[in-house]
């Protein structure tokens, strides 16, 4: 089997939020089939809020981690999303505050659309707080759509 050189983004806004994403990083690690590499720096971020969305949330504790692992992006997110329910997370893509938020944002060189999941995960270019912690750990890493280096998205990058 391959392994998959893969980028997760975390995030939390409620509750102990490091300890949350701390848990979070430990049962990714201690998956059989998942090694965690390199983790960036947390750092509080504002919530990016939708229309829909209540007018104020907590803050959030962002980061990035890079991970190893030989599952295929379908059963990854099988894995994340039991990983996030377990941590208490209830619903996912409503925008509401959270437990926990892992998001597949880069896996190799892939790209994939479906209806369940998309790599490269779609909005990461336009956000500083996925952005500045992916820049921190793998700066030179391209993305496979866009075709430029994470720090130059970085750089480009006018919404937080």
């Amino acid at each position: 089997m391959s392994v998959n050189k893969t980028y997760l983004g975390l995030g939390a806004n409620l509750g102990d939020r490091q300890e949350t994403i701390n848990q979070a990083l430990d049962r990714l690690d201690c998956h059989d089939s998942i090694v965690v590499k390199k983790v960036s720096r947390f750092s509080e971020t504002t919530p990016v809020l939708r229309l829909s969305q209540p007018a104020s949330q907590p803050n959030y504790l962002n980061g990035v981690c890079h991970i190893e692992t030989t599952l295929l992006p379908h059963d990854l997110l099988g894995v994340t999303q039991e990983i996030e329910r377990h941590l208490g997370r209830k619903t996912k893509g409503d925008g509401a505050s959270r437990m926990i938020d892992i998001d597949i944002l880069l896996v190799d060189q892939w790209c994939c659309c479906d209806e369940v999941l998309t790599i490269p995960h779609p909005r990461m270019y336009e956000r500083a707080f996925v952005l500045g912690p992916l820049s921190e750990i793998a700066p030179a890493l391209n993305h496979p759509l866009l075709n430029v280096t994470i720090q130059s998205l970085l750089a480009q990058c006018v919404l937080v």
